[in-house]
């Protein structure tokens, strides 16, 4: 048996990172895996267990600290301080009783990567865009934050990294990973059970924001005589265009509802390292038309049901949804997300566990 301690500080945002985390926590202790959770919260903070109760089912001891604190700066002040006193005390004694560690930085612990990190060069100019996005000691702070765990994760050998094309990128920086593959997977039996839903012509699910495309979406959309639907949480300072946005939708039945019942999926996203909702989508038998970066060219590419153009081609874009919105891909889209599993993820997962643990000895 394997012991496992996720530490998560603060509520996880809606993302594919997110949804792996909850997959695996919650099915680990089938693969012989002991997990235990701590979360670190604020008082208006949602936990990941109540965002997915059968999460306390699979955990063997689950503890919550929640600061008598709004997210504000003299919270975020004063959990800062909390972490790097109390917490870090009281983690690392109990680490020594675990495998391994993840969220928080012990001698046993594991950094998993799902995107490349977010630095750039020269450095000098990325602690000037951090300090612009938010302020002197907030950017301060992340910058040396981001800076200690690049150079520590570049020495360590303990780092899981989001499937073979992250890996590659990863080298870039000098980082070196055991490969989750695949790096996410969809829940069939959930989108096979989902009611079929009044669906649009076009949708667009994703964080929105310039990253996940949402810009480029918008000027296809307004190309189009289409119904659409925009879905998915909005980026922290970025403004909604005037479309028809239904908002996020944290009801997994109903999303995958509406999925079913559209007819092709619009997903112009600049970076990622897998693209979990273009696999829910070809599971729902939904037809994608995406940008050709790595990683969906990697994963996807050889799918009839997904047509890739080149980034910032709006109308091939165009072009691509016209020609996938007259065909019938049903069931090629849905053969294509059938290797896409969480228990393939979570076998991958605990064999990179069994490896490090034998490391270890």
């Amino acid at each position: 048996m394997t012991s496992l301690l996720y530490v998560s500080l603060g509520e996880r945002p809606t993302s594919g990172a997110t949804t792996t985390i909850i997959e695996l926590l919650t099915r680990l202790p089938k693969f012989q895996v002991n997990v235990d959770l701590v979360e670190l919260l604020f008082k208006d903070e949602e936990s990941l267990v109540s965002k997915c109760p059968k999460i306390k089912e699979s955990i063997s001891n689950y503890k919550v600290i929640r600061l008598p604190y709004s997210k504000s700066f003299l919270g975020k002040v004063i959990r800062f301080i909390l972490v790097n006193s109390i917490l870090k005390l009281n983690i690392s004694k109990i680490s020594n009783n675990y495998d391994f560690v993840i969220g928080f930085n012990t001698k046993n612990s594991i950094y998993i990567y799902y995107l490349t990190p977010y630095i750039t060069f020269p450095l000098y100019k990325h602690y000037i865009k951090l300090v612009k996005r938010t302020n002197l000691i907030e950017g301060t702070v992340w910058f040396i934050k981001s800076i200690n765990t690049l150079n520590r994760n570049r020495k360590r050998a303990w780092n899981i990294c989001a499937g073979v094309v992250l890996q590659e990128k990863l080298k870039e920086y000098g980082i070196s990973c055991f490969a989750l593959e695949p790096p996410a997977g969809v829940d069939l039996e959930l989108i096979d059970s989902s009611p079929t839903l009044n669906g649009f012509d076009v949708i667009h699910v994703a964080r929105q924001g310039f990253m996940k495309g949402t810009l480029d979406a918008v000027k296809v959309i307004s190309e189009l005589n289409l119904s659409h639907a925009f879905i998915g949480p909005v980026d922290q300072g970025f403004s909604m265009p005037q479309v028809n946005y239904l908002g996020e939708i944290l009801d997994k039945r109903r999303l995958y509802g509406i999925m079913k019942g559209s007819r092709v999926f619009l997903y112009p996203s600049r970076v990622d390292s897998f693209g979990i909702v273009v696999a829910e989508a070809l599971a729902s038998g939904l037809p994608v038309v995406a940008y050709n970066i790595p990683a969906i060219k990697y994963y996807f590419g050889d799918c009839e049901a997904v047509k890739l153009v080149e980034v910032c081609d709006i109308q091939g874009l165009v072009k691509g949804v016209k020609e996938m919105i007259n065909g019938d891909y049903k069931n090629v889209a849905r053969e294509c997300a059938k290797k896409y599993s969480w228990e393939e993820v979570t076998k991958s997962f605990t064999n990179i566990l069994q490896k490090l643990k034998k490391e270890k000895t």
